[in-house]
């Protein structure tokens, strides 16, 4: 899993988690696995660094400045990940 946060106009900070089951660990064929698995979250990263990329030229813009930089009113996917878990 990974998690984008927005700390700045110029900067993100990006969490990128795995964990795996002790089965798992012991399968012939795990370290394999995992390199795959790996992949696939190194892939999702790419794809969602245009939608940061966006983000941060938006936050740039001075057409769509509304005043100070409020990270922690930043609303990220993740935040809604969450919320939508809980629910």
């Amino acid at each position: 899993m990974h998690e984008a946060y927005t700390v700045g106009a110029f900067r993100s900070d990006v969490a990128q988690t795995a964990c795996f089951p002790p089965e798992t660990l012991s399968l012939r064929d795990a370290k394999g696995k995992i390199e795959a698995f790996h992949e696939h979250l190194d892939a999702a990263l790419d794809a969602d660094l245009t939608a940061l990329v966006n983000r941060h030229r938006g936050l740039e813009c001075p057409d769509s400045r509304q005043g100070r930089f409020q990270p922690l009113m930043e609303s990220d996917a993740c935040a809604f990940a969450r919320w939508q878990d809980t629910g």
